[in-house]
């Protein structure tokens, strides 16, 4: 049976711009598993943390395949797939994220000031174009929209400010094509500063600023007979 995967994608894009990577496998030792390794690197700093906000620091010092993940230590507390075991990356992240959502900007809890900056990611269309079928599966193109909003601030400063952070998220986005595994291939194709998104914002009051990332995910759906 076809499914459809925007709410799997647009949590991964969420745990991606964050860093996360949720463990599939509960720790083996000093192996982890998930679903793609491709946000980390080797002698990286990494944290793992759970849901009741335990930390355990170690460093990577192998990433074997796709999904796995072998730290300097075994692994000493709960951070099982049931705890809500999640390894976080140090590097290269935006800075004093706010909020992460799902939705339209428009979601944001009032008042918006005080959530920036923040990221909202926004499914979008679902393609399934009929020259890439076959009779035992479809291949679905899934379009997000991943939007970055900033406090207003004058000058020239402020816009470089801004136009760093968005290289920030382009890079972090494009660093894992497999969108923790939830694709099998993902690319960013778009990013425009001072999205409409944003002017309607501004429109209604909200002094923000902004860049909008559109980014396809694509998958093979087995199907048909």
């Amino acid at each position: 049976m076809v499914e459809l995967h925007h709410n799997e994608i647009c949590a991964a894009l969420r745990h991606i711009v964050q860093g996360l990577a949720p463990l599939t496998a509960d720790p083996e030792g000093d192996l982890l598993t998930v679903g793609s390794n491709r946000l980390f690197h080797l002698g990286e700093t990494v944290t793992l943390v759970n849901t009741q906000g335990d930390e355990e620091e170690h460093s990577i010092v192998e990433l074997p395949g796709l999904t796995q993940i072998r730290l300097d230590s075994p692994v000493r507390g709960d951070f099982r797939v049931a705890a809500g075991g999640r390894l976080r990356s140090e590097e290269g992240g935006l800075e004093d994220l706010q909020w992460v959502g799902q939705g339209l900007p428009e979601i944001m809890p009032q008042p918006p000031e005080n959530m920036l900056p923040c990221i909202i990611v926004q499914p979008g269309r679902l393609e399934q174009p009929l020259s890439e079928g076959t009779n035992r599966g479809y291949q679905q193109n899934y379009h997000c929209r991943i939007h970055y909003l900033h406090p207003a601030r004058a000058g020239e400063a402020a816009s470089q400010e801004l136009l760093e952070q968005a290289a920030r998220l382009f890079r972090r986005l494009m660093s894992d094509p497999y969108v923790g595994g939830t694709a099998w291939y993902a690319q960013v194709v778009r990013l425009e500063p001072e999205p409409e998104s944003v002017r309607r914002m501004r429109d209604k009051g909200f002094p923000v600023v902004g860049v909008e990332v559109e980014m396809v995910a694509q998958r093979l759906e087995v199907g048909g007979g």
